[in-house]
């Protein structure tokens, strides 16, 4: 497992402890969740897509996700209901 994941799931263990602890006091935890979620979708789009190569997510605009891919081009993913399409995909239909 690489270390990233494993940060990952640290974080995600820390935050839900957290979230179901009773503190006698006011306690803010702050975490910057748009790596966490960023790496979350780009799995999401992989597990979905079956796709063979590596992506990055470059922008996101609600369900609309644009990555960069290891090739070096540019696809626009956007989420409709579970599944993600490419903006030529919604065209066709």
């Amino acid at each position: 497992m690489n270390q990233n994941r494993i940060n990952i799931i640290h974080i995600k263990n820390i935050k839900n402890i957290l979230k179901n602890t009773k503190f006698f006091f006011d306690f803010k935890f702050i975490f910057n969740m748009d790596a966490i979620e960023k790496q979350e979708i780009v799995n999401d789009i992989i597990k979905k897509r079956r796709l063979t190569y590596s992506i990055e997510i470059s922008d996101v605009q609600g369900n609309k996700y644009t990555v960069l891919t290891n090739f070096g081009s540019t696809i626009v993913y956007i989420k409709k209901g579970e599944n993600y399409f490419t903006e030529e995909e919604l065209k066709k239909n």
